[in-house]
């Protein structure tokens, strides 16, 4: 499967990237946003685990959203969630 194979080469690039950097980089803003890296790679996480679920279909994708608005409802971050 295309999609699955683009995944996984962008995650390996992701990594290498990730994998070059400074530890103090980790938490620096950066210019998008004033995001960190982490923040950039949690929001992606988050995106992955909504594809996933969307992938899964329809049924998948509405529970996956539905148990996430009941998290945040409570004041957790999609990160936390």
């Amino acid at each position: 499967m295309q999609q699955g194979d683009d995944f996984r080469d962008e995650v390996e690039e992701l990594h290498l990237l990730l994998a070059g950097m400074p530890g103090g980089a980790w938490t620096a803003p950066s210019g998008f946003k004033a995001w960190t890296p982490e923040d950039i790679v949690q929001h992606l996480h988050h995106s992955d685990l909504m594809a996933l679920a969307s992938a899964d279909g329809v049924e998948a994708f509405a529970t996956f959203h539905a148990e996430m608005q009941v998290l945040r409802a409570r004041g957790m971050t999609n990160v936390e969630a």
